[in-house]
């Protein structure tokens, strides 16, 4: 009985950075109130999962980020202001829980590597800002605060800060057949496989 919303801000520029939300390409602060509304009218529990927009190809932003101390500064200051909005509002409008990270997100983690295997060269306090964030939000949003982790790729090598969210949430995108015509138990059973075998471990880290 969840439904979870992916409210975006839009990367305009990338040298100087600029994170901000663009008319038409995201919700506004009203149009989610009311979403949130309305599903909790239909008791339904509300996560917010904020997601940022790129003008090109997510890999190749990056790629050519400039990726310097003071980049990697205005990177994570820019990225918790759009954390702290909408820690804000789902705080406001009563939301049960905000979502953190995401896939794309892979190079901005401690030991980070770029979409090509180069190391994304964040700085060295990196750790300290994730675990800063975390106490940041939670001083604003008083629900439970969740880490987004891809599958298979990233279950193996989970960043350092994790046990400060409260649970995972899985974004699945390993293949649950080799063939199209598979049966609804032989899904079912792959993925019960995989759940027992590569995510249950996961939960009691």
């Amino acid at each position: 009985n969840w439904i979870v919303l992916t409210p975006t801000w839009t990367y305009t520029g990338l040298s100087p950075l600029v994170l901000e939300p663009v008319l038409g390409q995201g919700p506004t602060w009203e149009d989610l109130t009311s979403t949130i509304a309305r599903a909790q009218a239909f008791g339904l529990k509300v996560a917010i999962f904020p997601l940022p927009n790129f003008q090109t190809d997510t890999n190749n932003w990056w790629l050519s980020a400039p990726k310097d101390y003071s980049w990697w500064h205005r990177w994570f200051e820019q990225y918790q202001t759009f954390l702290l909005h909408h820690a804000d509002l789902a705080e406001k409008n009563g939301a049960d829980a905000l979502i953190l990270g995401g896939e794309w997100i892979k190079p901005a983690l401690p030991d980070g590597l770029l979409p090509n295997g180069i190391p994304s060269n964040v700085p060295t306090d990196i750790s300290d800002k994730w675990q800063y964030l975390f106490a940041t939000i939670r001083a604003r949003f008083h629900g439970e605060i969740s880490w987004a982790l891809e599958y298979p790729d990233d279950i193996q090598n989970p960043p350092n800060f994790i046990h400060q969210a409260d649970w995972i949430y899985i974004l699945w995108n390993s293949p649950l057949a080799q063939y199209s015509d598979s049966t609804e138990y032989e899904l079912y059973s792959q993925a019960a496989y995989q759940m027992d075998s590569d995510l249950l471990p996961l939960y009691f880290l």
